[in-house]
């Protein structure tokens, strides 16, 4: 079972990756050493509060944060 759950999570993280390198990296290749950084920060922030996910059945991965946080606090 815990093999299963490491592969699902290494697929997980290489699809985020894939999707970081073809929406990101290559379509704006960084001019200096410090814009990789800033851009990733920006996607990231767009990735977890704007973009709704097929995995997650569209839904934003905040709002389900929100609501797990929720949930454990009461």
């Amino acid at each position: 079972m815990e093999t299963l759950v490491w592969h699902t999570e290494r697929t997980l993280v290489a699809m985020l990756l894939r999707s970081v390198k073809y929406e990101k990296i290559y379509l704006n290749p960084p001019s200096d050493r410090i814009e990789p950084f800033l851009s990733l920060a920006v996607y990231f922030d767009s990735f977890n509060h704007e973009r709704r996910h097929q995995f997650i059945d569209y839904k934003r991965p905040i709002d389900l944060f929100k609501r797990a946080a929720y949930n454990q606090g009461v």
